[in-house]
């Protein structure tokens, strides 16, 4: 003979709680993504702006946390190009470094920027172009240190859930 019988809770699971306690995670990882992106061009002349948000959906949709630029400059350092037109000076030294999440001094200015009236040097030649920006990766390497700091943040939540409900969480 087999016997079933249903396992009910104790009590209905309280949603407003473990949504809360996500997005509280969900804005820490916000804020760290965030301050890492701004160290990225801490010392830049040219001044970037990111923006941040948290958006919080159903149970299908989950939690997703964004940050982005719209900054061409930042772009272009950040995926790298194949070409580039601009020239440096003798003595210049990049601020930023592939797979680094910082900036440095750098040094050297560049001599010339082509723009759309003024595709030829100074000097009357024309330009041709020269090796590409070497890709940063900032946004690569920034994912995945938030990847690692979303499965701690994520057991936090959990705990945080479990001792304001009373539920167990067999994990």
């Amino acid at each position: 003979m087999i016997v079933a019988r249903a396992i009910k809770p104790s009590r209905p699971f309280q949603s407003s709680i473990f949504r809360d306690e996500m997005t509280k995670a969900a804005n820490t990882i916000r804020k760290d993504a965030l301050a890492d992106f701004k160290k990225t061009t801490a010392n830049w002349k040219h001044k970037v702006t990111f923006a941040s948000k948290v958006w919080v959906g159903g149970i299908s949709k989950g939690i997703e946390v964004h940050v982005a630029t719209d900054d061409p400059i930042y772009k272009y350092i950040d995926e790298g190009t194949k070409v580039r037109y601009a020239a440096m000076s003798a003595d210049w030294k990049s601020k930023t470094e592939p797979d680094v999440v910082g900036t440095f001094p750098g040094r050297g200015k560049p001599v010339f920027v082509p723009s759309k009236r003024r595709s030829k040097h100074p000097t009357g030649r024309k330009m041709k172009p020269l090796p590409g920006i070497k890709a940063r990766k900032f946004t690569k390497h920034i994912a995945k240190t938030v990847q690692k700091e979303l499965s701690r943040e994520t057991k936090n939540a959990l705990a945080r859930f479990t001792r304001r409900t009373g539920y167990e969480i067999n994990q």
